[in-house]
């Protein structure tokens, strides 16, 4: 099988084995996806501005490759999510449904609180137009966190309402529209007449990273893959005709830049048909494996915890500063790589801790320790 073997694998990692409950592959996808993350925000953090204003041929390939990171995790969101909210005739299991629910509205509350600038919340007159400003601004979970509730609502309109037996294409269908509105959202004026909070959610200029137009688009991507693998789970033409559409399209989009360089429809496209290659290359990869490589799993599993800490180190929290904040875009390229390099293993050893319940354990030693105080 070309591409089904991804959850052929439906296995978890134990000292070196595999054994049954986790989709390997997604955890490999979401790990390639965490090492990234961790590298482009270092390299953000620590490389000097002179290195990143020379406009080498290697920086801009930096770029180019980190400008994958971001789409990469939103589509497997929207896969895992999607591929374990339904079964193989389109019936929402209603467990994973609340937890969904549950867990989207948990990301944006994390993502909020993660940006909260002040450790008092009873003694906010001090806090200054920017901070608000920077506590309003949307980023990776806020979209996540949506995209899951969001995903949730339209499976039940299509499943209890619609009663459709072809939802996959209602998700394309919803996907393009968020591509296409995020053309020129941003730009409408009716948006400035919004409450801050939600302007951030549309427009760029309120501070946010990520806003729902185009990046929602992403995770119903990754939602209309998981249904075309539930639907067509034992034809293997349809999958790999599926692959090597996904493979053309991406080299297609690299001709095009080299000929007439990169615009916002080529860029979308270009990032789309990558991610979803990248998800059948994977699938591929996996087909026959039994052992994998159990740092790459731990790291898949544990992407929040990684997320979350690798953030509050290099830029800082309500709680403590960050090395943007102590020693932003300084280092060379050489130091740059070094620092790299440690934060990677900083955040493997945080997942073994954490996969180990060491982590859990010293938690619960230091709060009844503080009990007994």
């Amino acid at each position: 099988m070309f591409a089904i073997g991804l959850f052929k694998i439906d296995k978890r990692m134990l000292n070196g084995k595999i054994e049954n409950k986790r989709i390997v592959a997604i955890d490999l996808l979401r790990a390639l996806a965490v090492i990234l993350m961790v590298e482009g925000h270092a390299v953000h953090v620590f490389l000097n501005t002179q290195a990143t204003e020379s406009g080498s041929a290697f920086y801009s390939l930096w770029v180019w490759l980190r400008g994958f990171t971001a789409p990469l995790f939103m589509f497997i969101s929207g896969l895992i999510f999607t591929y374990l909210l339904i079964d193989n005739k389109f019936n929402i299991k209603g467990g994973r449904l609340k937890k969904g629910l549950r867990r989207g509205g948990f990301l944006i509350a994390l993502g909020y609180l993660l940006r909260f600038p002040t450790l008092n919340p009873f003694r906010v007159s001090n806090i200054s137009g920017e901070q608000i400003r920077t506590f309003f601004a949307v980023d990776a979970l806020h979209i996540i966190g949506f995209g899951l509730i969001a995903i949730s609502i339209v499976s039940i309109f299509l499943n209890k309402i619609l009663r459709t037996e072809n939802p996959g294409i209602y998700f394309v269908l919803i996907g393009l529209t968020v591509f296409a509105l995020g053309n020129f959202i941003g730009e409408s004026e009716t948006l400035k007449n919004l409450p801050r909070f939600i302007r951030a959610y549309f427009d760029y200029s309120e501070g946010s990273i990520f806003i729902l137009f185009p990046w929602l688009g992403y995770m119903f991507l990754g939602a209309s893959l998981a249904i075309l693998i539930k639907k067509f789970r034992t034809n293997e033409n349809v999958l790999r005709i599926s692959a090597y559409v996904s493979f053309l399209i991406f080299f297609g989009a690299l001709i095009y830049r080299s000929f007439y360089g990169e615009n916002y429809w080529s860029i979308l496209i270009e990032r789309s048909s990558f991610v979803v290659s990248l998800y059948f290359l994977t699938g591929r990869i996996t087909k026959n494996l039994r052992r994998v490589p159990k740092p790459l799993l731990i790291l898949g599993k544990n992407t929040l915890l990684i997320y979350i800490v690798h953030l509050v180190i290099l830029y800082g929290s309500p709680l403590s500063l960050g090395f943007y904040q102590i020693v932003p875009q300084s280092l060379t390229t050489l130091q740059t790589a070094f620092a790299v390099l440690l934060m990677e293993t900083i955040m493997f050893y945080i997942a073994m801790l954490k996969e180990k319940n060491t982590l859990n354990s010293l938690l619960k030693f230091k709060k009844a320790y503080a009990e007994i105080e």
